[in-house]
């Protein structure tokens, strides 16, 4: 109920999103997943009982495995909503790293055919930096999460906006040539 409230008014005033604590969200997180993972079950061992599903023994066991996670995120609520943040901070960490490590590689490969290659090596080794944070201390990110992605995407854009400028000189200056082909002719 609390949590539903907490949401309700930072849907009316996204300001208010400041002042709640991250918690709560992974809580609403926990409750949701509770909710389907026992009801899958449920659903799943009925199926395996009726006989609706050609394997009856996989559908029974897999009823039988998602009733029980149910039962403990419901029994822990708090370690499932830690683990599922540090879990997904990590992943958020990786995809950091491995963008960045393609955007570095692509500016030094393409580094004839562009010019502005620089900020593209800078985009990427920002991204190489915050997915390190982000692996080396997952539970202090997940905490933070909005800041940290707020912060790479600042970075991000402002590496990938100064790029673009130079992409827009770059056509500019191919584009040059095909026009003055056509006052020849």
């Amino acid at each position: 109920m609390v949590a539903a409230f907490d949401s309700w008014h930072c849907a009316a005033d996204p300001r208010l999103l400041c002042t709640f604590p991250p918690w709560h969200d992974a809580g609403d997180l926990c409750t949701g997943c509770r909710v389907f993972l026992i009801l899958d079950g449920i659903f799943a061992i009925l199926a395996g009982v009726i006989g609706q599903t050609p394997p009856r023994l996989w559908t029974l066991v897999r009823g039988i495995v998602a009733l029980l996670a149910g039962a403990f995120v419901f029994a822990n609520p708090v370690l499932v909503a830690g683990l599922t943040a540090s879990v997904v901070v990590s992943v958020i960490g990786v995809m950091a790293i491995l963008l960045g490590l393609v955007e570095i590689v692509a500016a030094i490969q393409d580094h004839k055919q562009i010019e502005g290659q620089g900020w593209m090596i800078v985009g990427g080794v920002l991204l190489v930096l915050i997915g390190t944070a982000l692996l080396a201390t997952p539970l202090l990110f997940g905490i933070s999460m909005v800041r940290v992605l707020g912060l790479l995407a600042i970075a991000s854009s402002i590496a990938m906006i100064a790029f673009a400028f130079r992409l827009k000189d770059l056509k500019s200056a191919l584009m040059a040539p095909e026009t003055q082909e056509e006052e020849v002719a």
